[in-house]
């Protein structure tokens, strides 16, 4: 792929992701927005193109991890790097972190589902510090499909296939939104090498403890 071909493949991914934050997601000039950042290829995908957009749409950038403490001194790497990149990007840096287990096994839950509330509730907590309206995370078109086949293969009902929702209030002034679910992690990945970005990749996406895996 030449430079051309490069330089095109970003302007068609940022002309629509605008177009989606404008009519979609209807972003007004000023919104804050709170980045729920991993660290991942497709978090760091989506920072880049929000700091890219941020400008033209006048968009208030915030970036925030939560360290599950699940990998041990990775876990502690995810988010040391996390926080330089938005240091990088100059961008305000919130982190907090949980004992996922310890939350788990008090509620019966799994270690998928007790992570997502701990960071959930975390995300909503610091939005409503900071005045936020939208948090925004990185799912992508293979985690759609995912959700969709985990929810069959767990028998729900018709109303439970539908995957992950593009989005979802959480609060009365909140709503968390996915602006990559047309991609897929191909695509990303495509898009942070055109970009030189750097990511850092999570080893529990290969460990078949985990039901997704």
């Amino acid at each position: 792929m030449n430079k051309e071909d490069n330089n095109t493949t970003i302007h068609n991914i940022l002309d629509k992701i605008e177009y989606h934050l404008k009519n979609e997601f209807c972003l007004n000039e000023g919104t804050k927005i709170l980045c729920a950042v991993s660290g991942g290829v497709d978090s760091i995908a989506m920072l880049d193109i929000f700091y890219l957009l941020s400008t033209k749409l006048n968009l208030k950038l915030f970036v925030s991890h939560y360290n599950h403490k699940l990998r041990g001194a990775d876990s502690d790497s995810d988010e040391k790097f996390v926080k330089d990149v938005a240091k990088y990007f100059k961008l305000p840096y919130y982190s907090s972190s949980g004992n996922v287990k310890e939350y788990a096994k008090e509620n019966n839950l799994s270690i998928e589902q007790a992570a997502r509330d701990l960071r959930y509730k975390y995300f909503e907590q610091i939005s409503n510090s900071l005045g936020c309206s939208h948090i925004a995370t990185a799912h992508t078109a293979n985690d759609l499909v995912e959700t969709f086949f985990l929810n069959l293969f767990r028998g729900t009902g018709l109303t439970g296939l539908s995957g992950i929702p593009a989005i979802r209030r959480i609060a009365k002034k909140i709503v968390v939104f996915r602006p990559l679910l047309n991609y897929s992690k191909k695509e990303l990945i495509e898009y942070a090498k055109i970009r030189r970005l750097r990511w850092r990749e999570d080893k529990t996406n290969t460990n078949p403890m985990f039901t997704r895996n």
